[in-house]
C-alpha cells in the first residue's frame, strides 16, 4: 500500500468518521458460525481478520468468545477499536501495520478474514497479503475472502476493470473509495492457485431495481484451505 492510500484511509475515511462499522458483516457471522472447529473450545480458537478497520467483525467474534487478531493501516480506526472492546471488556491482539507483513508468527491462527480489504491494493500487494495469511493459519486453517467482481456497477463507472487497482469510481456504492480491484473468476482463481484448495466459491449478485437505472453490488465469497 503506497502512503497516499495509507493517508486516503487514515486522513479521508477513518479520522473524518466514516466506515466506522459498529455490527459485523452477515457473510462474517456465516463463516464463523459454520467453519470454526467445532471439536475446539471457542477460547483457543484463533481468527485473524486482515484491514479489520473499526472491528466490527473481531468485536462480533470476541463477544462470541474466540481469540481475535486484526490489523489495519489507519491508526484511527484502530483505536476505535481496541477502545470499543474494552468498554465490552473484550481482549483482542490490535495492530496497526501493512497486509505485506504481518505480525504474527507462522502457523498461529485456525481461521482468517478478509472483508473486502486486499481489494484496496494493487495486484502485488493483493497477492503478497494472500501469501502472509496462509502463512499465519495453521494447516488446514480456512480463509473467507470477500472481494469484489467485474460485473458490480461501480467496476463498469471505472476507467478499467482488470486485477490492479482503478481509480476514477463515479458511480455505485463504491463511489468514496480511491481505488478498487474487481476481480473476474479467472483471477480469484489466480489468487488461490498455490498451496490453498478453495472449497467454496460464490458470486454473489444484489441487484437494486427502484432506481432508474439499476445498480448491483457483485461480491465474491471464497472460502479456501491452507495446504
Amino acid at each position: 500500500m503506497s502512503k497516499n492510500e495509507e493517508n486516503f484511509w487514515e486522513q479521508k475515511i477513518y479520522a473524518k468518521g466514516k466506515h466506522l462499522n459498529r455490527y459485523p458483516y452477515d457473510s462474517v457471522v456465516s463463516f464463523i458460525y459454520n467453519y470454526y472447529p467445532k471439536e475446539k473450545e471457542r477460547r483457543n480458537i484463533g481468527i485473524v481478520e486482515i484491514g479489520c478497520g473499526a472491528g466490527n467483525n473481531m468485536w462480533f467474534c470476541a463477544k462470541e468468545g474466540f481469540n481475535v487478531a486484526g490489523v489495519d493501516i489507519s491508526e484511527t480506526a484502530i483505536s476505535y477499536a481496541k477502545n470499543r472492546l474494552y468498554k465490552d471488556n473484550l481482549n483482542g491482539d490490535l495492530r496497526v501495520g501493512n497486509f505485506k507483513k504481518l505480525p504474527w508468527e507462522k502457523e498461529t491462527y485456525d481461521l482468517g478474514i478478509d472483508r473486502c480489504s486486499t481489494v484496496c491494493v494493487g495486484s502485488e500487494e493483493q497477492r503478497i497479503a494472500i501469501k502472509e495469511m496462509h502463512r499465519i493459519l495453521k494447516k488446514g486453517g480456512l480463509f473467507f475472502y470477500n472481494g469484489y467482481s467485474c460485473e458490480h456497477t461501480s467496476a463498469a463507472s471505472s476507467d478499467k476493470r482488470k486485477l490492479e487497482s482503478v481509480k476514477g469510481v463515479r458511480k455505485g456504492s463504491l463511489d468514496d473509495i480511491e481505488s478498487i480491484s474487481y476481480l473476474s473468476e479467472e483471477q480469484v482463481n489466480q489468487l488461490f492457485a498455490n498451496q490453498w484448495e478453495i472449497i467454496s466459491m460464490k458470486l454473489v449478485n444484489e441487484i437494486e431495481r427502484v432506481e432508474k437505472s439499476k445498480m448491483i453490488n457483485s461480491e465474491w465469497r471464497v472460502i479456501a484451505k491452507k495446504l
